[in-house]
């Protein structure tokens, strides 16, 4: 997945979920400036920073082929 395909899946799932960025950082314990960050540069974004936010969002995780 690229750094692009990683920013529009974040935003679309922040979307669906119903909260912004900042209720987000709240929610995982990252401050806002940094999530802000991330999502213009996702390819700075740890593997733990993304698992946080996927499961934050409710949003399964793909890992070598399995979930």
């Amino acid at each position: 997945m690229t750094a692009n395909q990683i920013k529009g899946a974040l935003t679309g799932a922040l979307a669906e979920a119903g909260i912004d960025r900042l209720k987000l950082s709240d929610k995982i314990g990252i401050p806002y400036s940094t999530l802000c960050k991330r999502f213009r540069e996702p390819e700075t974004m740890t593997v733990g920073e993304l698992l946080e936010i996927a499961e934050a969002l409710k949003v399964p995780v793909q890992i070598g082929g399995r979930t």
